[in-house]
C-alpha cells in the first residue's frame, strides 16, 4: 500500500514542483479501508479555489452535475460520486483467464477554506464484470460489487488501486492549476 501511496505523492508533487507557491500539507492513505485524502496550502482566497473546483471539475469530470451530491459555497463543501476505469486479467492455471473490466466508484469530498483545500475520497466500490476465458471460450461469470478493500484482497491485481489513487491526484492538481488560471486572469 506505501507504494501506491508514493505513486500517489509522486503524482502531485511532479505537478506542484513546477508551482513554488503550493505545498502539499499532508497525504495520507488509510489502508484498512483505501480512503485517500490530499490537503493543500496555497495562496488563494476561498472563493477564488471554489471556482476553481466547480470550473475545473465541470469540465474534466463526465457528467459532473449529476454525480454533485453536496454543494454549499458559504462551507466551501462540494461532495460529489466518482468512478475510474477498472480491467484487470487473471492467470488461472495458464490455460485459463479470469477477465475483469468495470469501475471503482468512491465518494469525493472538497473541503475548501482561505490558502488551503482538501481532496478526500472514501466509500471505494468495486463494479465489475467477470468473464471466464479458457481455450479461447469466453463464458461469462456475471456482475459482481465488492468493497474496493474487499477487492482489491479478492483480485490481488493493484490496477484498481493504481487508478483511483492517481484520479484523486488529478482532482488536487487540477483544482491548483484552474486556481492559478483564475488568478492570473483577475490581473
Amino acid at each position: 500500500m506505501k507504494k501506491f501511496l508514493t505513486i500517489l505523492l509522486l503524482l502531485v508533487s511532479i505537478t506542484m514542483s513546477s508551482m513554488a507557491q503550493a505545498k502539499i500539507e499532508k497525504a495520507e492513505c488509510d489502508t484498512a479501508n483505501y480512503d485517500l485524502t490530499i490537503v493543500l496550502s496555497c495562496p488563494q482566497s476561498k472563493d477564488i479555489l471554489y471556482r476553481a473546483a466547480k470550473e475545473w471539475l465541470a469540465t474534466h469530470i463526465q457528467n459532473f452535475q449529476q454525480r454533485l451530491q453536496y454543494d454549499d459555497k458559504e462551507t466551501g463543501t462540494i461532495k460529489f460520486r466518482n468512478s475510474s476505469y477498472l480491467h484487470a486479467k487473471k492467470l488461472f492455471r495458464q490455460t485459463a483467464t479470469i477477465d475483469m473490466v468495470g469501475t471503482c466508484d468512491y465518494m469525493v469530498t472538497i473541503t475548501i477554506k482561505d490558502c488551503k483545500y482538501r481532496v478526500r475520497a472514501e466509500d471505494g466500490m468495486a463494479n465489475w464484470h467477470e468473464d471466464f476465458i479458457f481455450n479461447g471460450t469466453k463464458s461469462s461469470n456475471g456482475t459482481k460489487v465488492l468493497e474496493l478493500k474487499n477487492f482489491v484482497r479478492w483480485s490481488e491485481d493493484r490496477n484498481a488501486l493504481k487508478s483511483y489513487s492517481s484520479d484523486v491526484g488529478r482532482i488536487a492538481d487540477g483544482i491548483w492549476l484552474r486556481a492559478k488560471e483564475l488568478e492570473n486572469d483577475d490581473f
